[in-house]
């Protein structure tokens, strides 16, 4: 028995040697599964920040683009303000200008207008007064008796106006009849 229970024993060491280094090499496969884990976690955290450091960058990339584009904007802006208050201004300014031409125009047709009517009215007057004293004088001095309340018409003298002739026909006025 003593060979039976070595060759048992002998059978239970060769049972136990494959068995010990499955379990050996299973011991080995979870340590490095384990070592695999903390290099995914490390991977997957280095991947992370990396993923966030590029997120910053873009970012800061995406602020700097943007606060640029602001600037340029303004700039233009300024610019299109600039150009528009000069055009503005020559528009004023050539406004004015017609409108100081366009009254001149009228200031002077005006008084060109207001000459003619001034001509013209002197014109008619003139003819109206003439066609009216020659028919009034006809009339006064070759039919006064014909036109009523006609004396004040009448040239002031002493001959037609005894009044008149008192005053004037004396010593005193002598002197104004010489001139």
């Amino acid at each position: 028995m003593e060979k039976e229970e070595k060759a048992l024993a002998k059978l239970r060491e060769q049972a136990m040697e494959p068995l010990a280094g499955v379990l050996k090499r299973v011991e080995q496969a979870y340590t490095a599964y384990v070592a695999a884990e903390k290099e995914v976690a490390r991977v997957y955290k280095t991947n992370e920040q990396q993923v966030e450091q590029s997120y910053k960058e873009a970012e800061q990339q995406a602020n700097i683009t943007c606060e640029q584009a602001i600037e340029r904007a303004a700039k233009t802006r300024e610019v299109a303000e600039q150009q528009a208050e000069e055009v503005y201004r020559k528009a004023k300014e050539h406004a004015k200008k017609t409108y100081d031409k366009s009254v001149q125009q009228v200031l002077r047709v005006r008084r060109e207008k207001i000459e003619q009517a001034w001509q013209a009215f002197n014109s008619e007057f003139e003819r109206m007064w003439s066609i009216y004293t020659k028919d009034i004088l006809h009339k006064v001095y070759q039919e006064p008796e014909k036109i009523e309340g006609a004396e004040f018409l009448m040239p002031l003298s002493g001959s037609t106006d005894p009044v008149l002739a008192e005053l004037w026909d004396n010593a005193d006025d002598a002197y104004y009849d010489n001139l």
